[in-house]
């Protein structure tokens, strides 16, 4: 139904709204919360835009008509590429320590988006019955980094066992932060997670999985 649909649109745009954060019309897509063809969506888009619901600036989709926010926008994803770079490597680091079996970038920086004050958020899995020996060792390097001036680029903020890779709370908030998760390392413990936490379809039926490693 097309009222639906729109209002599906602006759910997702009143979602980002809240980071100040416009998206692309392919971004928009993607968080849809029901199916849609590229058509329909297309249409419907064209109508909110007539309505005046809406406002595409620099090629992003927003609620308020404020053109500052493409520029925060363009400016947080130019500040992310560093960082992402910066996540890479040290993410090949991480993954050397024993019992980590995969990670991922997740927070704003998974999305592309960086703040003045950006840090760099992972996602561990581990093998089973060692979350907590490894989550030790990490937190050993993490204190390391306070020495050199850069414990932003080591926030290991997430873990789980590889035994327990589905996530329990189930809502929109954790499907987003899920589905939006970039792998970096441990790509079939990663692919094994996004199969038990299928959940997510049901929120997000037109999100594509990131199957295959970051490319920064």
């Amino acid at each position: 139904m097309p009222a639906e649909l729109e209002f599906n649109i602006l759910k997702v745009l009143t979602y980002f709204d809240l980071f100040d954060y416009p998206i692309t019309k392919e971004e928009l897509f993607s968080f849809l919360a029901q199916p849609a063809d590229m058509v329909r969506f297309s249409c419907a888009l064209e109508r909110l835009l007539e309505s005046g619901r809406l406002y595409l600036i620099g090629g992003f989709y927003m609620l308020r008509n404020d053109a500052s926010l493409a520029d925060r926008r363009l400016s947080g994803n130019l500040r992310a590429q560093p960082l992402l770079r910066t996540g890479k490597r040290i993410s090949r680091l991480l993954y050397q320590v024993p019992f980590v079996r995969a990670i991922g970038i997740s927070g704003s920086l998974s999305k592309n988006f960086a703040g003045e004050d950006a840090d760099i958020d992972y996602f561990i899995i581990t093998s089973p019955n060692r979350l907590w020996v490894a989550r030790t060792m990490m937190h050993f390097i993490k204190k390391l980094s306070y020495l050199l001036g850069r414990q932003h680029w080591y926030c290991m903020n997430y873990y789980l066992d590889e035994e327990a890779m589905e996530i329990a709370e189930k809502n929109i908030f954790t499907a987003i932060e899920l589905i939006t998760l970039l792998p970096v390392q441990g790509m079939n413990t990663m692919i094994e997670f996004y199969r038990q936490n299928e959940w997510t379809r049901e929120y997000y039926p037109n999100f594509k999985a990131k199957h295959s490693p970051a490319v920064f």
